[in-house]
């Protein structure tokens, strides 16, 4: 009977034993966990139904202690969508180990803003509820001082317009260094911020010009007619910018009329020269700046200009004698026909440039080129032409002189 006695006993002090490991093991093991980082809704916060950090580290009632958070938003108020940065600090007279949570909400438990980390210090805890990144704590890396103080800094943005005024809840664990979660001092400190409903206009003037087909993007509006336009805009910080658009589209332009040569004044376009005596149809092969006519009539031409078509008036042109050499014969062109080089003979005196164009008998312009007086023949390549009937023009001295050549 004493040994059972004796036995009984061992048995129950075992027992007594084994419970106190587990739960020694397992106090020990939630300590170690929390340096680094406290669980979410331990700010203090009306999400976290006001839960501090003494629901772990039990004991002494938590201290309200104002200004433990402090931020750089101006006493006019935070800017919706502005970053700001959060400083949390916390300090401990003889302690060496500290920690804290804070996160963002108003009065009923909205989350308002989005907080975020610089560095290692700090880190957004992360879950699968609602609550997810919406609480920021310490590390690992930042919850140990000698100097009996922790100071954490992150960021915030700013949420957006009409969002109102939003609150920093914060709690801080001042652990007395035994080890235990027991009679570790808790600090709760709140920062309430407010939304600067103020705004004032930013105005912005821009004046544009464009060639005709070409357009501005302001805001959601597209211009491409000239004309002053005034859009109001939404900064990403929620005021309005006011911005005036001056407005300037150049029209395509006209054409000139040197002679029998009909020259489009916009550059850098698409040409196709109309044959308006007959009904405005295209001419086959006129598609450069210059046109020079085979008969008389009425002609006008397409530019296309950044996608954009315009057709000028017509013009009219009267041409006589074409098949001879006009105006007195003061020009004669050698030989007729000819294999390589044209040579033109001037039969007068000329004071001023000479201008020399070749077209085919359709009316296309193959050279159009200036050429300086230096002497009474001018000689041009015709050896790259093909076989055919070709129209040699020379302006010179308001005279026009048109000519016919065969090209061997």
């Amino acid at each position: 009977m004493q040994r059972m006695r004796k036995t009984t006993k061992f048995l129950i002090a075992s027992i007594i034993m084994f419970i106190v490991s587990v739960f020694i093991a397992d106090y020990f093991s939630i300590a170690n966990a929390h340096l680094n980082g406290a669980p979410q809704g331990s700010a203090g916060d009306p999400y976290g139904g006001k839960q501090t950090c003494r629901a772990c580290h039990y004991g002494f009632a938590p201290i309200y202690e104002p200004g433990l958070i402090q931020t750089n938003v101006p006493n006019s108020g935070y800017i919706p969508g502005t970053t700001y940065t959060i400083t949390a600090t916390i300090i401990g007279t003889s302690s060496t180990v500290f920690g804290f949570e804070v996160t963002s909400e108003d009065t009923i438990g909205n989350f308002l803003g989005t907080l975020f980390s610089f560095d290692n210090t700090t880190s957004l805890i992360p879950t699968t509820s609602v609550d997810n990144n919406k609480y920021i704590t310490h590390t690992y890396a930042s919850n140990f001082s000698s100097s009996h103080y922790e100071t954490w800094t992150f960021g915030w943005i700013a949420p957006p317009k009409e969002s109102g005024s939003v609150t920093f809840y914060g709690a801080f664990n001042v652990a007395n260094g035994d080890g235990y979660q027991s009679y570790d001092t808790i600090y709760t400190s709140k920062t309430t911020l407010y939304e600067n409903t103020t705004c004032i206009p930013i105005t912005h003037t821009q004046s544009s010009t464009l060639n005709s087909g070409q357009s501005i993007t302001v805001g959601t509006h597209i211009y491409s007619i000239s004309g002053t336009y005034i859009d109001a805009l939404t900064s990403s910080q929620g005021c309005d910018s006011i911005v005036t658009t001056h407005l300037t589209v150049l029209p395509i332009k006209t054409v000139s009329v040197n002679g029998s040569t009909i020259t489009a004044n916009q550059t850098g376009a698409t040409y196709q020269w109309l044959n308006c005596t007959n009904s405005c149809t295209p001419i086959s092969g006129a598609t450069n700046q210059n046109f020079t006519p085979t008969s008389t009539g009425s002609y006008a031409v397409v530019i296309t200009l950044n996608s954009v078509s315009d057709t000028s008036a017509s013009i009219n042109i009267t041409l006589t004698g074409i098949n001879k050499i006009t105006n007195n014969n003061v020009i004669s062109v050698y030989p007729n026909p000819a294999s390589d080089q044209l040579n033109i003979l001037l039969n007068e005196n000329f004071v001023n440039n000479i201008i020399v164009s070749l077209s085919d008998i359709s009316g296309k312009e193959l050279l159009y080129q200036a050429i300086e007086n230096k002497g009474s023949v001018i000689s041009i390549n015709i050896s790259e032409l093909k076989s055919g009937i070709y129209l040699l023009k020379v302006n010179f001295n308001d005279k026009t002189s048109v000519v016919k050549f065969v090209k061997k």
